[in-house]
């Protein structure tokens, strides 16, 4: 689930007190290892947009190339449907991340943006403190990423449901 913010360049991020660079230091790295994962472990990666515009596909081309993924046409697919065909959702701190939770899916949150502050972090503002649960992380650690990717697809329905449930 994206989270582009629809900005270029360095004097658009300003008011954050980062640069560009900074402040998309997790989809930089997070990517490339969703990328091998997924292929590694057969599933399709898919982006959901946030937004229609073409810079947000040419953001996503340029960190992952041209093939083995895609970006979904936000304009012709409705988000739920895509959320609801999807085996496990990825979301840093999406609202759509949390609207897919809270519908039974399989949802991993790398909450590592931390150039929003503590809100950016899970469940923001009662779980923002712990550093990691089964399904979520707020920090960055690829090792970690695969742990909890692993520990989510191997996991039964039920027991993701049963689990989840207090979220």
């Amino acid at each position: 689930i994206s989270e582009y913010i629809g900005c270029h360049t360095d004097k658009n991020f300003k008011s954050l007190g980062v640069n560009f660079d900074q402040y998309y230091k997790p989809e930089f790295l997070l990517l490339p290892f969703l990328k091998k994962y997924c292929l590694k472990n057969k599933y399709n990666l898919l982006i959901y947009p946030r937004t229609i515009s073409k810079n947000e596909y040419l953001f996503y081309k340029e960190i992952l190339g041209d093939c083995d993924w895609k970006f979904v046409d936000k304009e012709k697919t409705c988000a739920y449907k895509e959320i609801d065909k999807s085996s496990i959702c990825i979301s840093n701190s999406s609202t759509l991340g949390y609207e897919a939770l809270a519908r039974g899916k399989k949802v991993a949150f790398f909450s590592c943006r931390k150039t929003r502050g503590a809100s950016a972090s899970f469940g923001w503002p009662k779980y923002h403190q712990k550093k990691e649960g089964f399904f979520w992380i707020n920090y960055l650690s690829l090792k970690k990423f695969e742990k909890k990717l692993d520990n989510i697809k191997n996991m039964s329905k039920y027991e993701w449901k049963s689990k989840s449930a207090k979220y």
